[in-house]
């Protein structure tokens, strides 16, 4: 994020380094999905009210975000 951030938007590495980082996110959150992934793991033991207490959490703080 520091490199990107530290890029300047004209230079023709920040599309490749942003496209880096996409791509490496997109890794990451397929392994945290996957059977034994750290969001399989909280599906498992969490109840349902704990669930759905822990994605309101996530959609409020995800809407402070992105406002």
């Amino acid at each position: 994020l520091h490199e990107i951030a530290a890029t300047p938007v004209s230079d023709e590495r920040w599309k490749a380094k942003l496209m880096v980082l996409a791509e490496d996110v997109r890794h990451h959150i397929k392994e945290e999905e996957s059977t034994g992934g750290l969001l399989d793991q909280v599906k498992k033991r969490l109840n349902a009210e704990e669930l759905r207490g822990l994605a309101e959490q996530f959609q409020a703080a995800r809407s402070a975000v992105l406002s």
